[in-house]
């Protein structure tokens, strides 16, 4: 496995384990800010709902939420290493024709501003703050895909394939959107079978990203970093999803720990 993925833990270590990673330098490109429709919440589960234009367009994947870290946050402030995480991305990705499945058609990805944890209780209920990524008027940091510019192909068999894909598409904080271009990141897609099935119902598939940002892009204003809270101005984010073609509901049960963190009643 790389190295820089080794803070995730490893439930899914079959998934990860199919394929050797390899990556490339990052890159990322911000624009100016502008108008992007989401997609909405599933009401009875942890996932968004397919956006039309993406329904019928290939194989959808769910990202499975609440067991590993998805995403871990890195930077250094005031010369201390700052470190944070979340388990609860949820979202999809469409896959591209069979020849090519790495030619993704769309995605998106949310996670919630209050789900992400330092370390620091104080420091995690800062970050909501209105002055810094303002939970209650913009409650989740999403990814949109827009296009995929190329996918080199890792490996392909009878049971799994491994693209490297550059991915662009557009990224909200704070109610600011920017364009991001991604260049780290690879995807495998796994036929389901009997060890799959340890992990989740249907196929799945494997994608791991990696760019940077710059929390004053988003509206962050400089005076923020001067208070008390250590916070790094440019961040590096790790994402490390498994995703599956069986939608969360339709597993046999939601697990009490995504069930507490989705808002979903008890059964």
């Amino acid at each position: 496995m790389n190295a820089r993925f080794g803070r995730f833990t490893s439930w899914s270590a079959l998934v990860v384990a199919a394929c050797m990673w390899t990556t490339p330098a990052p890159a990322q490109s911000m624009t100016s800010n502008v108008e992007v429709t989401y997609a909405a919440k599933h009401p009875k589960a942890p996932r968004l709902i397919v956006r039309p234009e993406h329904e019928g367009k290939g194989p959808i994947y769910h990202a499975i939420s609440g067991k590993e870290r998805q995403i871990v946050l890195s930077g250094r402030a005031a010369d201390e290493p700052v470190l944070g995480h979340s388990n609860r991305v949820i979202g999809y990705v469409v896959a591209g024709p069979p020849e090519a499945r790495g030619m993704l058609i769309g995605g998106e990805w949310r996670v919630p501003v209050a789900s992400l944890r330092t370390g620091n209780r104080s420091r995690d209920e800062i970050l909501t703050q209105p002055e810094w990524l303002d939970a209650a008027k913009h409650p989740d940091i999403v990814f949109r895909l827009e296009k995929v510019e190329s996918a080199l192909l890792l490996r392909d068999s009878a049971t799994a394939s491994g693209y490297r894909p550059v991915l662009t598409g557009k990224l909200t904080a704070r109610g600011v959107t920017r364009e991001l271009k991604i260049t780290e990141c690879e995807i495998m897609f796994i036929a389901a079978c009997e060890q799959t099935a340890a992990v989740a119902k249907g196929d799945l598939a494997r994608l791991k990203a990696s760019f940077e940002v710059s929390l004053t892009d988003f509206g962050v204003a400089e005076e923020a970093f001067e208070a008390a809270i250590i916070m790094p101005k440019s961040i590096r984010v790790d994402v490390a999803l498994v995703l599956s073609t069986t939608p969360p509901e339709e597993e046999s049960g939601i697990s009490p720990d995504i069930r507490a963190h989705s808002g979903l009643p008890n059964e």
